[in-house]
């Protein structure tokens, strides 16, 4: 599995909860359950251009993502814009990066959704709902 780790509205709560695991330690944890971080604030060497590349192969599909978390809230403002929180040096808002761009470009959240089993008589199929959950940023630091 692969999971990418990004944080926002300066949150650093589930990172805190993770690194002060004692027996497994997160690495060991991590390894174990075959979950590989293509990055991660807190754990990552990468930096600057080198995330920015990275989030442009996601982007791509050039590598494969298997959920997004966000840690903390999404600032929405100013005026619905997402503008008050921008993803460093790549022009986007942090509110509008797991959804497509403007041009169509789809973001990591619709290429999840293709193939997604609707079973008949599914208003909201509950294979789209658990897909879109994994998707969702954390809305209270206070299950910390």
């Amino acid at each position: 599995m692969s999971p990418l780790w990004l944080q926002s509205a300066v949150c650093g709560g589930c990172t805190m909860s993770l690194l002060s695991a004692k027996d497994p330690n997160v690495l060991d944890l991590l390894d174990t359950a075959g979950i590989r971080l293509p990055w991660h604030p807190a754990l990552s060497q990468e930096t600057g251009s080198e995330v920015r590349a990275l989030l442009a192969r996601i982007k791509g599909a050039e590598v494969a993502l298997d959920i997004l978390c966000v840690e903390g809230a999404v600032p929405r403002g100013p005026n619905g814009t997402g503008r008050s929180q921008m993803l460093a040096g790549t022009g986007r808002s942090l509110m509008g990066w797991g959804t497509g761009d403007a041009d169509g470009t789809p973001g990591p959240v619709e290429p999840a959704l293709v193939g997604a089993p609707v079973l008949p008589g599914e208003d909201t199929p509950l294979a789209v709902r658990h897909i879109l959950r994994r998707f969702d940023p954390c809305t209270a630091c206070t299950v910390h």
